[in-house]
């Protein structure tokens, strides 16, 4: 379990909360803000997120309002079977082209009576006055063979700072997204693909100028995940590079002006 966070929303009440959840080799990213919403972005490959979860949360916050699943690839999904077995959550938003969902998830959502809403590209929620989430892909009815290019890519706007979360999508989404001109400047992206190199192109990473770029991936991983050749390339547009494999959980805090960040190691 990380250290120094288990009461931060308490301590923070006016703060927005974007935490990288460090479970391994997968994705898992939660967005807090105290006595108004959670949301969690993917959940890991594992139940390690429990753990994770309850490093950021206070131990009585047993509810998740929103849960996004990004794709369906098992080190995304997994860990949210154990998550709906333990928070009640209120609602499941999958990419637009999510279907068919695994069967053991369908099957969870059945248990806890939860159904599941698509989200295409164009749709936004407003968290609060400040605070709102937008897909900006993918396209509704539009077939794509690549799971990972079918990834809901995110957009956090809260006050004046700017997040992208883009799942495992790849230099095809990238290109999609250059040529409708959707791509610039934002505050923190989180390597799509756990830093694959068949995803964030120089290109792409040119227009976003992040100042941190976060890589969740696991220590060790046979995947080779982040590329070398993807941290150079970050490192190159100005980013500072942020990884759970070598920081644990990274913890992002924002009043919608600042950022401030710590990790768990």
């Amino acid at each position: 379990m990380g250290a120094g966070f288990l009461m931060l929303r308490e301590e923070s009440s006016d703060q927005l909360t974007l935490a990288f959840l460090d479970v391994g080799q997968g994705d898992a990213v939660l967005i807090s803000k105290p006595r108004q919403y959670d949301l969690l972005i993917d959940g890991g490959p594992d139940p390690i997120v429990l753990s994770r979860l309850s490093d950021i949360l206070p131990w009585y916050d047993r509810e998740i309002d929103v849960i996004f699943l990004t794709h369906n690839h098992a080190d995304h999904y997994q860990g949210l079977l154990a998550v709906l077995d333990k928070y009640k959550v209120g609602e499941l938003i999958v990419s637009a082209l999510a279907e068919p969902l695994p069967v053991e998830l369908l099957d969870s959502l059945k248990r806890h009576k939860l159904s599941y809403t698509k989200m295409p590209a164009g749709t936004q929620l407003q968290l609060d006055q400040t605070t709102k989430l937008k897909a900006l892909w993918p396209v509704a009815e539009t077939p794509i063979a690549d799971m990972n290019d079918r990834s809901l890519v995110l957009e956090l706007v809260s006050g004046e700072r700017k997040v992208w979360l883009a799942g495992d999508a790849g230099v095809a989404v990238e290109e999609a997204l250059l040529k409708n001109n959707l791509v610039e400047d934002v505050d923190i992206f989180k390597l799509s693909h756990h830093g694959s190199d068949t995803a964030n192109s120089e290109e792409f990473l040119e227009l976003l100028r992040p100042e941190w770029v976060v890589a969740q991936a696991g220590a060790g991983n046979s995947f080779g995940h982040p590329n070398r050749r993807i941290i150079k390339r970050a490192e190159r547009v100005g980013a500072q590079i942020l990884r759970n494999d070598e920081r644990g959980t990274i913890v992002f805090q924002t009043d919608g002006r600042e950022w401030s960040y710590e990790a768990s190691k």
